[in-house]
C-alpha cells in the first residue's frame, strides 16, 4: 500500500524505539563482559544502540538461514527488553551508567525537537517522488527484494539476473525493516528511511562538537549545541546530501560519532584490548553500510597515530598488532562480500554465465582529470561552492568563516600560549586542523584515481572520491564554525576585558563627549562589542532554520528528481510488464532507467549492466546501438546471444545514460511494440521468444 508522509513519519520513530533497546542490551552486555563503562553520553549510547541493533539484525540475516523476517523483528525486539530486564534485575546492573542521569532534559528536549523537525523537513522533501534514484536505489530495492522473499541476504540476484552479490549489505537490512514492518512498497524504502539518518545527523554533530570540546569539561556540552545548531541550519552537508549514495546517507550519524571519539582513542596510554574490539565493531558495522565512510575514518585513524607519536618505532610497536586486531573484527562483518569477491569477482561485472561478447571498460563518464577536478572536489574556495552548501549565500558565509577558521588553525598552532588560543577548548583547534589536512590528502590521492589507466581502474573500484570529498568538507565546515566557537567563548566571558588583569582607568571627572572612543578596558565597549557579536550569530542561526524551513524541502525534492526523472508512465508501463509478460521473459533495459525497477513490478528476468567493471561486450555493443543507431544484423546477432525476449523503454531516468530510441525500434521488423503510454513502451523481440523458449507476448 502506498506510504503516507504523517504515516512515514510516525512509522520512522516506531522502528527506532523499536530497535533501541536491543542496541543498549548489547552495549550494556559489553560493558559487563569487559568490565568497564564505556565513556558515552547519553546521545552517544542512543545512536550507537542504535546501530548496535542493527548492525545485530545484520549479522543475523547475513546466516544462510532464511529466518529474516517479522518475526525475527518482533523476537528481536522482545529479546531486547529482556536483555533490559536481565540487565537490571539479575546482574543489578542500572541500564544506564549513574552518571547519565545527570544529563540536563532541557538539552536532551531540544536536540529530540531538532531531530524530530529536521525529520519532517526532509520527508516533505521525499514526499513528491515516484521512485528512487534509478542507479543506486534499483540496486537496494532488488536486494531488499531478494531479502524478503529469501528471508537472509541474497547471494546472487536470480531469478532476476545471473550476477553475483559483492557489496555488502547493511543498507539491505535497514531498507528491509520498514517493508516487514511496515508494509512499505519496497521502492519506498530508498526514499523514505534515508531522511531518518539525516535527521539524527543534528544529534551525532552534536556528540562530535561534545567530544572536541571534551566530553566531561566545561565546554563540552555548549560546543555540542553549537555543532548540532551549526550543521543543523546553516552547514551544508550531512543534512542535504540527499538522492545520491544512500550507504554513505545511513553512515553519516555513525561516522560523526566515531570521527568525534577518534583522536581520545589514538592517544596514549594504547588502548586495552576490549576497546580495541569495541572499535573495531563499530568500524564494522559502519563499513557494512558504507565502504568509503569506512575507509575515511581508518584514514584519519591512522593519520592521527603518526601524527600523535613523534617516533615510527613506537607507533608500530604500540599500534600494528592493535590494528591488526581492530580490522580483523572488520573482516568478520564483511566476510560475506569477502567470499563473494573471491568466488564471483573474476566474472564480467559478476555475471556468472558466459552470455555475450568479449568484455569492454566503459569511458570515464566523469570530468577529465586535471585542474577542473581539483577545482570541484578539492578546493573549497571556488565562487559559491557547492560542496559547502548549495545555498550561493550560505557557500559564501561558510568561506568567510573558514578563511577565518583556517587563520585561527595557524595562529593558535604559531602561538599555543597566547590568548586566542585560551579562547578555545584544549585539543579543538588541533584535531579539527589535523583531521582536515589528513582527509585532504586522502581525497587528493584518490583524485588520482580518475585517471585513466588500469591501476586508476583499481583504485577507483575500491574508493569513491566524490563521497570522500563530502566527508571532507563536513570537516571543513568543522573548520568554520571555529569563529563561532571564538565568539561563543566572548560571549560568555562576563567579566570584560577591565577584568582580564588589566588595571582599572582612574575615575575622571572629565565628561567624555565622544563615548566610541572609549578605552579598552571599559565595560561599556566590552558590552557593545558582546551585543554586535550575539546579534551576527542569532542573525546566521536565523536566517539558516529560516532557509531550512523555506527551500530545503523543494532543493531536496529537486535534487532527487534530477537523478530519478521517473514519470508516471514509467509506473503504468512497469505495471503492465508484470500482469502481462510471463515469468520466462528476458527484457532488456537501458542502464540507469526506470526500468532496472521491473523486479519490484514483475516476475522477469532483467538484461542490464551489472557493477563494478568490467563489463559484458554484448550488452555494451546492443546499448550502444539502440540509443546512438547503427542497429544492424551485428546487433540482432547479439540480442539474441543475451537472450532477450523484449524491451522496455522510458525517457532519461538517470543523467548520463541515455535512454533508448524508440524510433529505432519502431523503424526495425526485429522489433513489434507491445504497449506504449507517454515516453515509456514495451518492444517484443521478434524472434527472441522463440530462442529463448518462452511462449511470445
Amino acid at each position: 500500500m502506498p506510504v503516507t508522509l504523517p504515516g512515514a513519519y510516525l512509522e520512522l520513530v516506531l522502528l527506532s524505539l523499536l530497535l533501541l533497546p536491543a542496541g543498549l542490551s548489547l552495549l550494556r552486555g559489553a560493558e559487563w563482559a569487559l568490565r568497564r563503562t564505556f565513556p558515552l553520553s547519553l546521545v552517544e549510547r542512543a545512536l550507537l544502540g542504535l546501530y548496535a541493533g542493527g548492525g545485530a539484525l545484520y549479522v543475523l540475516a547475513t546466516l544462510p538461514v532464511p529466518f529474516f523476517g517479522i518475526e525475527l523483528a518482533v523476537a528481536f525486539f522482545v529479546l531486547g527488553i529482556g536483555g533490559m530486564l536481565v540487565i537490571r534485575v539479575v546482574h543489578r546492573q542500572p541500564l544506564l551508567p549513574r552518571a547519565l542521569k545527570e544529563e540536563p532534559l532541557w538539552e536532551l528536549g531540544l536536540l529530540a525537537l531538532g531531530t524530530l523537525a529536521l525529520l519532517a523537513i526532509e520527508l516533505q522533501g521525499a514526499a513528491p517522488l515516484l521512485l528512487p534514484n534509478a542507479w543506486d536505489g534499483s540496486a537496494d530495492a532488488l536486494w531488499v527484494n531478494l531479502t524478503v522473499s529469501q528471508h537472509t541476504l541474497p547471494w546472487t540476484l536470480e531469478p532476476y539476473a545471473v550476477a553475483g552479490v559483492t557489496y555488502p549489505q547493511g543498507t539491505t537490512v535497514w531498507f528491509a525493516l520498514p517493508v516487514i514492518l511496515f508494509g512499505w512498497p519496497i521502492v519506498a524504502a530508498p526514499l523514505y528511511l534515508p531522511p531518518l539518518f539525516l535527521a539524527l545527523s543534528v544529534p551525532a554533530t552534536y556528540c562530535w562538537g561534545r567530544r572536541l570540546g571534551g566530553v566531561d569539561g566545561p565546554w563540552g556540552r555548549p560546543v555540542g549545541l553549537l555543532f548540532a545548531v551549526f550543521f543543523g541550519v546553516v552547514g551544508g552537508w550531512p543534512r542535504l546530501y540527499a538522492g545520491g549514495s544512500y550507504d554513505l546517507e545511513l553512515a553519516f550519524p555513525l561516522f560523526l560519532i566515531l570521527l568525534g571519539g577518534v583522536r581520545e582513542f589514538v592517544r596514549a596510554p594504547p588502548r586495552r584490548w576490549g576497546e580495541i574490539l569495541a572499535m573495531g565493531t563499530a568500524l564494522g558495522v559502519l563499513a557494512t553500510l558504507s565502504l568509503i565512510a569506512a575507509q575515511a575514518l581508518l584514514v584519519v585513524l591512522l593519520g592521527l597515530i603518526v601524527l600523535d607519536h613523534a617516533r615510527l618505532l613506537q607507533v608500530l610497536g604500540r599500534w600494528v598488532l592493535r590494528l591488526a586486531a581492530m580490522m580483523g573484527v572488520v573482516a568478520l562483518f564483511l566476510a560475506r562480500s569477502i567470499a563473494g569477491i573471491v568466488v564471483w569477482y573474476g566474472y564480467p561485472a559478476h555475471v556468472l554465465t558466459q552470455t555475450g561478447g568479449s568484455l569492454t571498460t566503459p569511458p570515464l563518464g566523469i570530468a577529465p582529470f586535471g585542474v577542473g577536478l581539483l577545482m570541484q572536489e578539492l578546493d573549497p574556495f571556488v565562487p559559491f561552492k557547492y560542496r559547502l552548501s548549495p545555498f550561493p549565500v550560505f557557500s559564501v558565509i561558510l568561506q568567510l568563516l573558514l578563511v577565518l577558521g583556517f587563520a585561527c588553525v595557524i595562529w593558535v598552532c604559531v602561538y599555543p600560549t597566547k590568548g586566542l588560543a585560551r579562547r578555545f577548548p584544549n585539543g579543538f583547534i588541533s584535531t579539527l586542523g589535523a583531521t582536515a589536512a589528513i582527509l585532504f590528502a586522502w581525497t587528493f590521492l584518490l583524485s588520482f584515481g580518475q585517471a585513466p589507466g588500469e591501476t586508476a581502474s583499481a583504485v577507483r573500484t575500491f574508493s569513491n572520491v566524490d563521497e570522500t570529498s563530502y566527508l571532507m568538507f563536513i570537516v571543513l565546515a568543522g573548520i568554520a564554525s571555529i569563529p563561532i566557537v571564538a565568539g561563543l567563548s566572548v560571549l560568555a566571558d562576563d567579566r570584560g576585558a577591565h577584568r582580564q588583569g588589566v588595571p582599572a582607568r582612574p575615575a575622571s571627572r572629565t565628561p567624555i563627549r565622544r563615548p566610541w572612543l572609549l578605552p579598552r578596558e571599559s565595560p561599556y565597549r566590552w558590552t557593545v562589542r558582546r551585543a554586535a557579536l550575539a546579534v551576527g550569530m542569532a542573525a546566521l542561526f536565523a536566517g539558516g532554520a529560516l532557509v531550512t524551513v523555506v527551500e530545503v524541502p523543494g532543493f531536496l525534492t529537486s535534487k532527487i528528481q534530477s537523478i530519478a526523472q521517473a514519470t508516471p508512465e514509467d509506473l503504468v508501463a512497469l505495471g503492465w510488464v508484470g500482469s502481462h509478460l510471463p515469468g520466462c521473459s528476458q527484457v532488456l533495459v537501458a542502464p540507469g532507467s526506470a526500468g532496472q525497477f521491473l523486479p519490484e513490478y514483475a516476475q522477469v528476468h532483467l538484461v542490464y549492466q551489472m557493477t563494478p567493471t568490467p563489463r559484458n561486450g554484448s550488452y555494451a555493443t546492443v546499448v550502444t546501438a539502440l540509443t546512438g543507431g547503427g542497429y544492424n544484423a551485428s546487433t540482432r546477432a547479439e540480442l539474441e546471444e543475451l537472450g532477450v525476449t523484449e524491451v522496455f523503454v522510458t525517457g532519461v531516468t538517470f543523467p548520463g545514460y541515455a535512454a533508448f530510441d524508440p524510433a529505432i525500434l519502431a523503424g526495425s521488423v526485429d522489433f513489434r511494440e507491445l504497449m506504449s503510454v507517454g515516453d515509456a513502451s514495451v518492444y517484443a523481440f521478434v524472434g527472441g521468444s522463440a530462442l529463448a523458449g518462452c511462449p511470445p507476448a
